[in-house]
């Protein structure tokens, strides 16, 4: 069962939780007002793991978005 709540008060306020809950809650505000161009900026700044594991000198294909991303991690269409 989930624990909602217990008797343990803290002695410290959560500064770091706040920040990262409201750090988030801004860049979700950011993605929903970029409109339908937000595709490209989740293309250029989200993460691909295939970028991670690739060797230096192969291409990748990704296939959900049918893109080719080069050895510098470009996207190519």
């Amino acid at each position: 069962m989930i624990p909602l709540h217990d008797d343990i008060r803290s002695h410290r306020t959560p500064w770091v939780n706040y920040a990262l809950i409201g750090l988030c809650s801004v860049i979700f505000g950011l993605q929903l007002w970029a409109g339908p161009g937000n595709g490209s900026i989740v293309e250029k700044l989200g993460m691909v793991p295939a970028r991670l594991t690739a060797a230096d000198d192969e291409q990748i294909l990704v296939p959900d978005a049918m893109l080719v991303i080069d050895e510098r991690g470009a996207i190519q269409s």
